[in-house]
């Protein structure tokens, strides 16, 4: 096992950008595994890792798997650690996984080629907000009705006020439809306040199912508060988030519920 960490103890994290000039550039940071760190952390005194930028550099086109791979394999062999390759950290795009199966990882990548978790997070959100999409349209509609009166949005606040046990300053939110994020914090708004709703005669046969999504978008929306595409968090960042998101799945699946069922 000694060995193997002294051989094998660098991520490599390569990022691809494109100026207002439209000029791509090459950016390839090394993350380096350390025995004996001037300054352990409380997890692991007997490891920590550094980070260095080896090579920003002027990207020229094609900018297709083959030609990525070339030119990241030639910034490893220039700093010498070409065979010390533990993992990469791509974006999650097609011509990164090409580069991934040509300059290829230990054991082939079998255990380190990992998808994109704020990939795989998003296919099962759109599954399980088709589900409830008529529901969520329902809460929406009566959300945007009153947004748009200042008459409405007046009386609702008074009859907020009035119902009392609202202990919030959060007023009601409308949802971007292609931010689901965004859709998490309308549902939480609409539940706070559907009391309100329903004392304004507006149908409240979508409130249990809004509550129910709005319990199954919340892992989803705290991991997506950890991910984002300029701190690029490792995995151990998010994993206890990804963890509950299975406990969550696997509860659920053979749940009597239909709506939480088919959200699983």
């Amino acid at each position: 096992m000694e060995s193997f960490e002294a051989m094998f103890n660098e991520n490599v994290e390569v990022d691809v950008e494109v100026d207002e000039n439209n000029i791509s550039s090459n950016d390839v940071e090394e993350d380096e595994l350390n025995d004996e760190p001037k300054r352990p952390n409380k997890r692991d005194r007997n490891m920590s890792s550094t980070s260095r930028v080896l090579n920003f550099s002027h990207f020229p086109p094609p900018h297709s798997g083959c030609e990525m791979a070339k030119i990241i394999y030639g910034f490893l062999k220039d700093s010498g650690i070409e065979g010390k390759i533990f993992s990469l950290t791509l974006d999650n795009a097609s011509s990164n996984d090409k580069m991934q199966q040509t300059d290829g990882l230990l054991c082939g990548g079998k255990y380190f080629h990992i998808q994109c978790v704020s990939h795989i997070s998003n296919l099962i959100l759109h599954e399980g907000l088709k589900v409830a999409s008529h529901v969520i349209h329902k809460i929406r509609e009566s959300i945007k009705y009153i947004k748009r009166s200042e008459g409405r949005m007046r009386d609702f606040r008074a009859c907020a006020a009035k119902l009392g046990g609202i202990t919030t300053k959060m007023g009601l939110h409308l949802d971007v439809v292609t931010r689901w994020n965004s859709t998490f914090l309308m549902l939480e708004s609409a539940l706070l306040y559907h009391h309100a709703f329903i004392s304004l005669e507006f149908e409240d046969r979508s409130n249990d199912t809004g509550e129910k999504m709005c319990e199954f978008l919340h892992p989803f929306y705290q991991i997506t508060e950890l991910i984002s595409g300029s701190s690029y968090p490792s995995s151990n960042m998010y994993f206890m988030q990804v963890w509950k998101i299975e406990c969550l799945l696997i509860q659920n699946v053979n749940n009597e519920d239909e709506t939480k069922k088919h959200d699983n």
